[in-house]
Parts: structure tokens; sequence; C-alpha cells
């Protein structure tokens, strides 16, 4: 019995270790930069905006309290390595697919 509470206390920690800081990423990612630099930090964004997102990708955006925010200034080497990472999955996919599928007919019609 104490060992299996151990473990399970384990496994709480260990996800608790992994899932906060990709909670508090995901939090950040939808708050405003007033909102992020707040003290005391806030539990989960007040007002969720995807304004952030607009940011990155080269629109510039008001925020609510009349704040204008300029486009970032990578955004067209964000633009261009999501452009590369399209053509790169998709070429391995396809790729994928032509080898993959001749095998598992292959392998459908063995007998084992």
């Amino acid at each position: 019995m104490g060992k299996k509470v151990v473990k399970w206390i384990a496994i709480a920690l260990v996800l608790l270790w992994t899932l906060i800081p990709l909670y508090w990423f995901l939090k950040i990612a939808f708050m405003t930069p007033a909102e992020i630099s707040a003290f005391p930090p806030h539990v989960y964004p007040p007002k969720p905006t995807i304004s952030g997102f607009f940011n990155v990708l080269g629109f510039s955006y008001t925020s609510r309290s009349g704040e204008v925010f300029i486009p970032s200034g990578q955004a067209e080497q964000i633009k261009m390595g999501l452009l590369n990472s399209l053509i790169l999955a998709s070429t391995v996919t396809c790729i994928t697919m032509i080898v993959v599928v001749p095998v598992a007919y292959t392998f459908g019609r063995l007998e084992f």
C-alpha cells in the first residue's frame, strides 16, 4: 500500500512539473503586455485575446485601452519559418505514404 501511494505522489509531482510551465506559456499567449507584467501575476487571463498572435504575424492591433501595438520586427522570418515547416511536413508525409502503403499492403497479404 505504501509503495503505491509514493508512486502516485511521484507521478502527480512529475505531471505538475511538466504541465505548470505549459499552462503558464499558454496563459501568457492570450494576455496583453500590460496583463503579463501585472503584479501579482494573474492565474488565468482576465480578458483573453488573440491579438498577440496577430502581432507576431505582422499585423498591428489596438488594445482595449486604446494602446496601438506595431507589428513584430521578426514577422517575415516567422512567416518564412511556418511556410518552411509546412513544406517539409507535407514532403515527409507524402514520401512516408509512398513507402508505407505498399509495405502495409504486403504485410496484409502475408500469412504468419
